[in-house]
């Protein structure tokens, strides 16, 4: 229901004309007239509506179009508003582009690291993804300051090496991220004569910016889009937001800055640029909006025209179990929620050898273990927090069994995950990640961060991911933005 609403958004954006701002307009007019050009733009600021009827504008004067996007939320919208453009899905794009149609197999980088260390497999296995995500190569990098940068056990640098090393080696067998990297590799350039759009241009990791690279050649323009100052949210997914900026100079592009806002009221705008100070500012004709606080009774009843937002998953799942159990109705919309208790149920998996009841505690154990000198990862054991809850409801329900749709086991954690995930009225509730290009009338906001480590203190990377997210949370509302005290 939610993927059809945010394609209804899309169609209905492509057949509103839009009034746009003289900074809209110019960049309109630059890429329509065969410019590159690059648009740094704060939040509201209306860039897909300027930037895919200027891509249809070129199709329609016979310039070849691509968009390579990275998350399918905008692939999908991007195939609605841009039906002539050539839009297809980055993994699926290196996909069509390997040599001798190996087979996939997500689990290559698990098992290589089960055979190196099994004791150790998990570790070895985090660390070697994270080199994939920061370099191609399997020398010519600071493997360390890669581990460093990550909070990972810096003990397994050299077993995450040979990993990378043994994986690269195995072109028969490829997963997620070798849909891009052996292009890359085998150096597969092609080209592009037309116009190459990246959106989201922040969220792009130096794995995809290298991909991307094989597309661009002396006869690429491109329109480059994206935020990186306020609005870089995958940086713990290894995303680099000077991606941005390297490729607006690789293609050697116009800057236009987009700095109205065309989503919030006013007020709402002084509030998030006193928490992130920036050159945004509301449009000329916004109205004055409604910045306040609120108590967690005003959150009961809510309609979908509101959401309720946190940094973190865990306080958000714990208001959400709280409404269905007073059969109050509410949307969660948990995005990669269910990834993240994954990672941390490494050999839990399977309820036969770790009941339900037991997960949270042995995946604590296991943390703690491999956390090494600098202590646990905060976002593992946020993600522990999220599987005691989903753990308990789960013996209140009975749910504690493994079931079957078709051949693919459902555990049980992610049984009770679908059913709290299932609601389709009421408030919205989300992370401030998976908020990111929505809007609602009222935003409510429950504040939470990480609890300071003084042993590992945050790196710079860290510190910005956050704002960032704080930044986006305090700019979905179109009328009224509360925080909850």
């Amino acid at each position: 229901m939610f993927a059809i609403l945010v394609l209804l958004k899309s169609a209905f954006n492509k057949l509103t004309p839009m009034k746009y701002s003289p900074q809209q307009q110019q960049f309109f007019d630059l890429a329509v007239s065969g410019h590159s050009v690059a648009a740094p733009a704060c939040a509201g600021a209306g860039k897909s509506s300027t930037v895919r009827p200027a891509m249809n504008e070129l199709v329609k004067r016979g310039i070849p179009c691509m968009s390579v996007p990275f998350m399918n939320s905008l692939y999908n919208e991007e195939l609605t508003a841009m039906p002539q453009v050539d839009v297809l899905n980055a993994h699926k794009r290196g996909n069509r582009m390997q040599i001798g149609k190996p087979l996939f197999n997500n689990k290559k980088v698990a098992q290589i690291a089960d055979a190196i260390d099994g004791k150790h497999a998990e570790i070895i296995a985090e660390f070697c993804q994270k080199l994939k995500c920061e370099s191609f190569g399997i020398s010519n990098f600071d493997a360390e300051g890669i581990g460093t940068k990550y909070g990972l056990n810096l003990d397994f640098t050299d077993s995450a090496v040979q990993c990378l090393a043994i994986s690269d080696r195995n072109a028969n067998s490829i997963d997620f991220d070798d849909q891009l990297r052996f292009p890359v590799l085998n150096g597969l350039k092609r080209p592009f004569k037309g116009t190459l759009l990246v959106d989201e241009a922040q969220d792009y990791s130096p794995m995809m910016r290298d991909f991307l690279s094989l597309f661009i050649g002396p006869e690429t323009k491109g329109l480059i889009l994206g935020d990186k100052d306020r609005q870089a949210l995958q940086q713990f997914a290894g995303a680099d937001p000077e991606t941005f900026s390297l490729l607006a100079e690789m293609l050697k592009c116009q800057v236009i800055p987009f700095t109205y806002n065309f989503r919030c009221g006013k007020s709402i705008v002084d509030n998030a640029n006193e928490f992130y100070p920036s050159d945004m500012e509301a449009a000329p004709d916004a109205i004055e909006g409604e910045v306040g606080e609120a108590i967690t009774s005003q959150l009961e009843e809510l309609d979908s025209n509101s959401a309720i937002l946190c940094e973190m998953n865990s306080p958000l799942l714990s208001f959400v179990i709280t409404q269905i159990e007073k059969d109050r109705p509410v949307q969660f919309r948990p995005g990669k929620l269910w990834d993240k208790c994954k990672s941390v149920m490494w050999g839990l998996f399977d309820v036969r050898r770790c009941p339900v009841g037991e997960i949270a505690n042995r995946a604590e154990e296991k943390v703690m273990e491999y956390a090494g000198d600098s202590g646990p990862d905060p976002d593992k054991l946020e993600s522990i927090k999220c599987i005691s809850l989903l753990e308990n409801l789960c013996i209140a329900k009975g749910i504690t069994t493994t079931k079957w749709n078709h051949k693919t086991p459902v555990h049980p954690l992610e049984q009770i995950l679908d059913f709290l995930s299932s609601g389709n009225t009421g408030p919205v509730c989300m992370t401030g990640h998976t908020s990111k290009g929505l809007q609602w009338e009222n935003v409510y906001h429950i504040p939470k961060v990480p609890a300071p480590r003084p042993d590992k203190p945050q790196q710079p990377w860290e510190v910005h991911q956050w704002r960032c997210v704080g930044y986006v949370i305090r700019t979905r509302a179109k009328a009224r933005h509360f925080t909850l005290q």
